[in-house]
């Protein structure tokens, strides 16, 4: 299929595609009507066969071996032996390298009002790609989580997991990898993107599920882990954490803080600080919590901004 059949269709990111590309798999007609699509296969690339590929690793391992061996000729006689077979094990490994970064390997991917769809294309265009789809209808949960990963205080990396689960607990989709966010969003195409705009798709559909509940119950019920769950109702938050449920009303609340990727919750009256990490929870342990973030502007009154929800999702940093 081709890009043109897809006009009108914004990329992952909501904007329009500047590369004509090809969609090499068709949307699922189960997710329903296209909110967004992206290709990464005829997008400027240049795509190498089975003999360029082998003739390129050949040709790096060769070089390779050659300069190894004439770093081996100049050492010592009784070490020589050691520093071809050296060379022999560094022309293996680039060869490996080259024929890893040449891969044919494209992906597709939808999201739809109903769920979302991503194809994968391995070896040559004549296969068959693999498919993950998810019918929202069919989860129940929705985990994600974010860490910045840095090295010596050196920003490296952002690593993301959004994770999808049933009303059993088991996976029924999971989306997760690596980008340099060192200045700001990843590079258009990259895959974060993707998952990022199945999240937003998922938590619109959550959150018509939880304006069902909050009419019935009175409230909405968020996970936090196996044990606890909190509830949010027009103008109160409720803690089922330990022993009976534990309810502040909208004026009690003195803070409700986002920091390291953690809630942090603090009443009004002063007898309560001595049980404030008792109220703390993590962003990537809540289920929904992106529609928990929602329930909190709508319904308590607590406004909230891109930034806020970034930094719900990114956790404190592993220093290495």
């Amino acid at each position: 299929m081709d890009e043109t059949l897809f006009q009108g269709v914004p990329d992952h990111r909501g904007l329009q595609r500047r590369l004509r590309v090809v969609f090499f798999a068709a949307p699922p007609a189960q997710i329903g009507q296209l909110r967004s699509a992206e290709s990464t296969l005829g997008g400027g690339g240049i795509e190498l066969g089975l003999p360029l590929r082998l003739a390129l690793a050949a040709v790096v391992a060769a070089i390779v071996y050659y300069l190894g061996s004439l770093w081996a000729q100049r050492q010592m006689f009784d070490l020589q032996s050691i520093y071809y077979g050296f060379s022999v094990f560094a022309a293996a490994v680039c060869a490996v390298m080259a024929w890893f970064f040449t891969a044919f390997e494209h992906t597709c991917s939808y999201i739809g009002e109903y769920g979302f769809a991503l194809f994968r294309l391995k070896g040559k265009g004549s296969t068959r790609p693999s498919r993950n789809v998810l019918l929202f209808k069919n989860a129940a949960e929705l985990l994600t989580r974010q860490t910045n990963m840095y090295v010596k205080s050196i920003y490296l990396r952002t690593a993301y997991d959004f994770r999808w689960l049933n009303a059993a607990g088991r996976y029924v989709a999971r989306l997760q990898g690596r980008y340099d966010g060192s200045d700001g969003a990843p590079v258009a195409g990259d895959a974060f993107h993707f998952a990022a705009a199945a999240e937003l798709a998922w938590s619109e559909h959550a959150l018509a599920r939880a304006e069902h509940q909050l009419k019935d119950e009175g409230s909405i019920s968020f996970r936090v882990d196996g044990i606890r769950r909190v509830r949010v109702g027009p103008q109160f938050i409720e803690f089922h954490f330990d022993g009976e449920p534990v309810r502040v009303n909208r004026d009690e609340i003195g803070s409700l803080t986002v920091a390291g990727g953690c809630f942090s919750f603090k009443h009004k009256d002063v007898k309560w600080y001595g049980n404030a990490r008792k109220y703390c929870f993590a962003y990537g342990d809540m289920a929904n919590g992106k529609v928990f973030l929602l329930a909190l502007d709508k319904l308590m009154g607590y406004p909230l901004n891109a930034a806020t929800v970034e930094e719900a999702s990114i956790v404190a940093p592993p220093v290495w």
